[in-house]
């Protein structure tokens, strides 16, 4: 399509005019319209400066051109009302720290130490234990 065509499809389609009408008044093939409609959101009666807000922070944002329509302005957003919606999610574990006998809770079901301090702390007494063994 040409730059022509592609802002009458869209002036046309925010115009509220289906893809059949377009197809006959432009020439193009109606599956052509609808792919295009679809990749730059595109919809009929659409006003042209559509405002988007964010569904968590409620912040205006440019959606983009392709794909679905976006609902909110960030991944970060998106993952702060997807756990808002879904609370119980995860599985969370008591666990008791391997170095330093510290209770902690985990969402790792594996998960042995209650930081990266006593991972290392635990790593280094056990290579100083083992030297000390071959001795």
């Amino acid at each position: 399509m040409t730059e022509y065509e592609k802002n009458q499809v869209i002036i046309q389609r925010r115009q509220g005019r289906s893809y059949n009408e377009i197809s006959r008044k432009l020439g193009i093939n109606v599956s052509t319209l609808k792919t295009f409609c679809s990749r730059h959101n595109i919809r009929p009666g659409q006003a042209v400066e559509t405002v988007y807000k964010c569904k968590w922070c409620g912040n205006a944002f440019d959606p983009g051109t392709h794909g679905r329509e976006k609902r909110f302005c960030s991944r970060h957003c998106y993952t702060l009302w997807w756990h808002s919606e879904h609370p119980n999610s995860r599985t969370y574990y008591q666990r008791v720290c391997k170095f330093c006998g510290k209770e902690f809770t985990t969402n790792k079901r594996r998960q042995k130490f209650c930081s990266c301090k006593c991972y290392q702390e635990n790593r280094k007494s056990e290579s100083d234990a083992k030297e000390q063994m071959e001795v």
